[in-house]
């Protein structure tokens, strides 16, 4: 009898095509972004945890135990994770190199804030020049205290989100249930264990699925030659450094960057680098 399955993302690790890929398959049935049974999107109808197991439980039952139901990218962290062991299914996640998902992330956001059309951006360094040219990287000082942008605040989200999901993540399943997005979109051969490990190896795999799905519209945009994480960070304003390194810091500090470079993620050192604030600008101190 099959059982549920959950995938866990922040966000920015190709879910999407992950979903899609998964619903290819004729034994399998994904939901994405949502929270509720039948899946409308986040934040209508949504569900309980436990309520929304119990409903992929019954579409299973409803289906005869001919497919097995599972669901990506609505509830974050480790917050399904108990729901779906109480009814014995497998919950894991989708992680990502950090600096090319916040990256992402904050492409993604940003674009969507200016409504500017995806032509305009021929290269991720273009957004990141952009919040430089519109002042958008300033702060300010307010009776001594310093302010940020919103552009800012929306970085700084993103970067803390990034990472205090991981290390939950990372701290609560392991990294052999953190698969990584870099090796799912390109080898088929760790595609095909995530497929076996979420679905507990009661279906087929075959050499024919796979192939219909790394020919599928090219693989993935992701699959293909990205920035390098050096190339990111140097495109990044001071101030986004500044965000960077003092989410590091927060959330662990030399444990969090043991736990990306375990998992063979660059790291940008930025834990050296020193900034400090004149005339309302972060300036790097020598």
């Amino acid at each position: 009898m099959f059982k549920p399955f959950y995938i866990s993302s922040f966000g920015g690790t190709a879910t999407m095509w992950i979903n899609k890929v998964l619903n290819t398959h004729h034994q399998v049935v994904s939901y994405h972004g949502t929270r509720s049974i039948p899946p409308y999107d986040s934040g209508t109808n949504d569900l309980s945890p436990d309520d929304f197991v119990e409903g992929m439980k019954v579409s299973m039952e409803n289906s005869n135990n001919t497919k097995v139901f599972g669901a990506i990218h609505g509830f974050y962290g480790m917050s399904l994770s108990q729901a779906i062991i109480k009814h014995e299914g497998v919950f894991c996640a989708v992680i990502r190199s950090p600096i090319k998902r916040m990256n992402s992330l904050f492409n993604h956001h940003y674009k969507g804030i200016q409504k500017t059309g995806e032509e305009h951006w021929d290269k991720n360094i273009s957004v990141y020049q952009d919040v430089i040219n519109n002042n958008f990287d300033h702060v300010n000082t307010d009776n001594g205290n310093v302010t940020t942008s919103s552009t800012v605040n929306m970085f700084s989200w993103i970067c803390n989100g990034t990472i205090s999901n991981d290390i939950e993540l990372l701290t609560g399943i392991g990294a052999d249930l953190n698969f990584k997005m870099e090796s799912l979109v390109q080898d088929r051969g760790y595609f095909k264990h995530f497929l076996e490990v979420i679905t507990q190896g009661k279906i087929e795999v075959s050499d024919e699925y796979l192939e219909q799905i790394f020919t599928f519209n090219n693989v993935n945009k992701h699959a293909h030659v990205e920035q390098s994480e050096q190339q990111i960070f140097d495109s990044w304003p001071d101030i986004f450094k500044l965000v960077y390194k003092n989410a590091m810091i927060k959330h662990g500090g030399e444990s969090v960057i043991k736990a990306y470079e375990d998992l063979d993620y660059p790291i940008i050192d930025n834990m050296k680098v020193d900034f400090a604030l004149d005339n309302n600008q972060f300036i790097q101190v020598e």
